[in-house]
């Protein structure tokens, strides 16, 4: 049986547990090199040349910008999503730093972002005076 996972062991279970498996083994990601070598091979496999730009461009988004380590699966991602995007657009496939970045956008979840408390007090209040008024709330989407 293998597990395998990106969490802290122990944030998964419970010391005795972790003794009950006896081979632990971890991996680490690639050096910017290694990782340069991944790309360079999935985008050739696949067409598309990729720059210098390009590739400092993905580092320095990935590791300065957002503070994520190199990790072997995101070239393939990226290199599918360029794609992606060149068959939705019926052009040419080229590795183009738009079409990157719009890959990296998609790469890792981003927190929803809320609406600010004025805004929904606001909206609440509408409601409540339409309907103190006349209880006809059909004005109320065009007014915000």
């Amino acid at each position: 049986m293998i597990f395998s996972t990106n969490m802290e062991p122990n944030d998964l279970m419970d010391p005795a547990f972790l003794r009950r498996i006896p081979y632990k083994l971890e991996t680490v990601g690639p050096n910017e090199d290694q990782f340069r070598q991944i790309f360079s091979r999935v985008a050739e496999s696949e067409g598309l040349t990729l720059s210098d730009e390009v590739f400092r461009f993905v580092v320095e988004e990935l590791t300065v910008r957002n503070d994520y380590e190199l990790a072997c699966y995101q070239p393939r991602f990226i290199v599918d999503q360029v794609l992606s995007s060149c068959k939705f657009k019926g052009g040419g496939f080229d590795m183009r730093q738009d079409l990157v970045a719009r890959a990296l956008g998609n790469l890792f979840a981003k927190p929803s972002k809320e609406k600010p408390v004025a805004d929904v007090r606001t909206q609440v209040t509408a409601v409540e005076q339409a309907i103190a008024s006349d209880g006809d709330t059909q004005d109320i989407a065009a007014a915000h």
